[in-house]
């Protein structure tokens, strides 16, 4: 039963939208944003040059004001060194566990959408599994070579009702 636990080790990934997404199909999914869920070991290490590296202003005044809180709470309590490095630690553990989601929370209060939850042995697994059964609504369809009517082709037809 263990072993079967230790083996799972699934990627979850959150994928997001633009609220201003491309018409073209193509450019659209290059504009996808594909957020990997888990623990981020940099953000727990050196929390405020990670959240700073990937943009994360507010979550990064967060931590600096709940440091500074702390640091401020253990003074005058009179505790030593190591009380400070345990509290910090702590801290910068908690953040590394919630970093994705101050990503996700970013991107949702720019307006992005998120529109699927996949899982796969790796990223890439993920990014496969969610464009072989990615319908986005409301996508201009370019013309195949050849094509002249506003007919779809077959081919078009064929690759879009799957496998």
């Amino acid at each position: 039963m263990i072993g079967l636990l230790l083996r799972r080790n699934d990627v979850v990934c959150s994928v997001h939208e633009r609220p201003d997404h491309a018409a073209e199909l193509e450019q659209r999914a290059e504009e996808l944003v594909f957020l990997r869920d888990g623990f981020s070991l940099p953000v727990a290490i050196l929390p405020p040059v990670a959240l700073i590296y990937r943009r994360a202003w507010l979550a990064t005044l967060v931590y600096l004001v709940l440091a500074g809180s702390i640091i401020v709470a253990l003074d005058a309590l009179g505790a030593g060194p190591a009380a400070y490095l345990l509290a910090l630690l702590m801290l910068g553990i908690t953040f590394g566990f919630e970093a994705v989601n101050f990503q996700r929370w970013s991107l949702r209060t720019s307006g992005w959408t998120e529109v699927a939850v996949v899982s796969g042995a790796n990223f890439e697994e993920c990014e496969i599994r969610f464009f072989n059964g990615w319908q986005p609504a409301h996508y201009k369809t370019t013309a195949l070579p050849g094509e002249t009517s506003h007919e779809p082709s077959m081919l078009r037809r064929l690759f879009a009702a799957g496998p």
